[in-house]
C-alpha cells in the first residue's frame, strides 16, 4: 500500500503559483474503525504510539525522514502552522515546476486502512492534477500500482485519489473535492480502457 501526498503535473498554460501546508497525516489500520481511535487523541496528541497506527508525522520533527520517497519543492516550514509549529509546504510554480511529493510504503501491505491529513491552500492556489493518492500494490513490486490511469484494475492493484476541482473556473478556490477510484470489478471507460 502506498499513500502518495503532493502537487503535481500543472496545466502549462496557466501562470499562478500554487501551494497547499499539509499539517498532519496519520494512517490507521485497525478493526474499531479510525472513529473509535481519533476521538481517544483530540488534535491527534499521542496518536503516534498507538499500536493500531500505522503512520503518523505531525512534521514537528522539522524533517522528512519518515517519507520513503521525496521529490519536488516540498519543505518543512513553521511559517503557516495549524497546530504545533511546523508544518510541509508545496508549492507548484505553472510552468516552472510540477510542485513536489512524499510517499509512504507498507509494506507487505493491510486489507483495510484510514487515512487522515489536514491540508490548507494558498488563497492563490490553483488546480494540480494530483493532490492525495492511496493504492495497492504488489507485495514485490511497490511500484506496481502507478502509471495505470485510464485502466481497469487486473486484481494486482488498486487505486483512488482525491484532487480539487475548478470546472474551469467555476468552482471557488479550492475548488471542490474530487474522488476517482480504479477498482476490480468498475466498467471499463472504451476511451481509456487499453
Amino acid at each position: 500500500m502506498t499513500v502518495d501526498l503532493g502537487l503535481g503535473y500543472p496545466n502549462k498554460l496557466l501562470s499562478a503559483m500554487a501551494s497547499v501546508a499539509l499539517l498532519g497525516v496519520v494512517v490507521v489500520a485497525c478493526a474499531g474503525g479510525a472513529e473509535s481511535l481519533s476521538a481517544r487523541y483530540p488534535d491527534d496528541v499521542g496518536i503516534e504510539n498507538d499500536p493500531a497506527v500505522l503512520f503518523a508525522d505531525n512534521f514537528e520533527g522539522r524533517n522528512l525522514k519518515k517519507w520513503d520517497d521525496v521529490h519536488g519543492s516540498i519543505v518543512v516550514t513553521n511559517s503557516r502552522p495549524h497546530g504545533g509549529k511546523y508544518c510541509v509546504e508545496i508549492e507548484m510554480v505553472r510552468g516552472k515546476n510540477a510542485g513536489g511529493d512524499a510517499k509512504k510504503w507498507f509494506m507487505p501491505g493491510h486489507d483495510k486502512v484510514y487515512v487522515r491529513f489536514y491540508a490548507k491552500f494558498s488563497a492563490d492556489y490553483q488546480y494540480n492534477h494530483h493532490f492525495v493518492w492511496l493504492g495497492a500494490n504488489q507485495r514485490t513490486n511497490k511500484w506496481s500500482a502507478f502509471g495505470k490511469a485510464g485502466l481497469k484494475p487486473d486484481g494486482t492493484y488498486y487505486s483512488t485519489g482525491m484532487e480539487p476541482w475548478f470546472d474551469w473556473g467555476r468552482n471557488p478556490r479550492p475548488g471542490e473535492v474530487n474522488l476517482y477510484t480504479y477498482y476490480l470489478d468498475m466498467e471499463k471507460d472504451p476511451k481509456m480502457d487499453k
